[in-house]
C-alpha cells in the first residue's frame, strides 16, 4: 500500500473510528491480561490458590480520560473483597506482628490441604516475622499486555481500513 492510499484509508476511517479501534483494542488486551493473571499466575504458577479472593479481585477496565483516547487499568486487591495482601504478594516484604510479640503460624494437623489454618487450637509455631518474596504477578501481566497491544491494534486498524 502506498503512503497516499494509507492516508486515504485513515482519512475515511476518521478520528472517531480510530478512537473506537484503540478503545476496543484496549478492551481485548485487558481481557486477555485478566485471564493471564487469573488462570496463569494466580492459579498455581506464581501463587497457590487458597481462598480464591486474590484471583477474583483481578479486574481490567478501560476508561476514557480527558487528555487521552482511553486508558487500560488492571488492578488486584480492590473491589468489594478488598484483598489487602495483594500488594505484599506483588512486591514482597516482611510481615510483623501488630499485637503481641510474634506471629502464630499453623503447622501440622492445624493446616487444611490448601494450607489454611483450621482455626483455634492445634499446633502453632511462634515467629517474630515472616518475609515473603516478590511474586510479580501483576507486573509480568502488564508487561505481556503492553507487548500485545501493538499487534492487536494493528490488526484491528487494518481490518477497519479494509472495511472503510
Amino acid at each position: 500500500m502506498t503512503p497516499e492510499a494509507f492516508a486515504a484509508h485513515i482519512h475515511r476511517l476518521g478520528r472517531a473510528g480510530i478512537k473506537a479501534e484503540i478503545r476496543s483494542s484496549l478492551v481485548v488486551v485487558g481481557l486477555r491480561a485478566e485471564r493471564v493473571a487469573k488462570d496463569g499466575y494466580l492459579s498455581g504458577t506464581r501463587l497457590r490458590v487458597r481462598s480464591g479472593r486474590l484471583r477474583s479481585s483481578v479486574a481490567a477496565r478501560v476508561e476514557t480520560a480527558s487528555d487521552a483516547v482511553a486508558e487500560l487499568h488492571l488492578r488486584a486487591g480492590g473491589g468489594t473483597g478488598n484483598v489487602r495482601y495483594a500488594r505484599i504478594h506483588e512486591y514482597g516484604g516482611t510481615i510483623l506482628p501488630i499485637r503481641g510479640k510474634g506471629l502464630a503460624i499453623p503447622v501440622g494437623r492445624s493446616l487444611t490441604a490448601a494450607g489454611v489454618s483450621r482455626g483455634e487450637g492445634g499446633e502453632f509455631r511462634l515467629v517474630r516475622s515472616v518475609t515473603l518474596p516478590a511474586r510479580h504477578y501483576m507486573r509480568d501481566t502488564l508487561r505481556l499486555a503492553a507487548d500485545a497491544l501493538v499487534p492487536v491494534l494493528g490488526e484491528r486498524l487494518a481490518a477497519a481500513m479494509r472495511g472503510a
